[in-house]
């Protein structure tokens, strides 16, 4: 699969850099909430998009983002056999206040996360479960959104630290 233009402005729309407390029912009160430097680091997604996508962001912790992204001939999530990329595009990100989202049909507290990518600007939240080991990051899909339509919902994948 080759990643064209059109491809990257919807992988771009998928990519959602996530932030906040945790994702479990226990208490979260002792879990760090999102914030810059906790959110720095690399971090991996593969996903199925007709043929598997792999997603790397690599977040400074100082308000820049990369993201690379690698097409692959199976698809199964599974990211074998590259046959595009990798196609690396700089951008920058802003993290906002908290907002309620649902994750695996619960309620969590995300952070408002907007970022601009290939030149596409995205409005987006992000949530990570610190939880999790390696933390999972989740991030809202938004491709069409605008501040006013923020998603409330999380892709179907975590990115997690790598």
């Amino acid at each position: 699969m080759k990643i064209r233009k059109n491809h990257l402005a919807l992988l771009a729309g998928i990519m959602l850099l996530p932030l906040v407390a945790a994702c479990n029912d226990d208490d979260i009160s002792s879990l760090p909430e999102v914030n810059q430097d906790n959110l720095a680091g690399i971090w991996s997604a593969c996903f199925n998009i007709g043929n598997d996508a792999r997603q790397i962001l690599n977040i400074d912790g100082y308000g820049k983002v990369t993201l690379t992204m690698i097409g692959y001939a199976s698809t199964g999530a599974t990211c074998t056999t590259v046959t595009s990329g990798p196609s690396v595009n700089p951008g920058t990100y802003t993290l906002g206040g908290n907002v309620g989202a649902t994750l695996a049909g619960g309620t969590v507290t995300a952070r408002i996360w907007d970022y601009t990518v290939a030149g596409s600007n995205n409005f987006s939240i992000v949530y990570v479960d610190f939880g999790a080991n390696p933390n999972h990051l989740y991030a809202g899909d938004p491709p069409g959104s605008t501040p006013g339509t923020r998603p409330t919902a999380f892709l179907p994948f975590p990115y997690v630290r790598q």
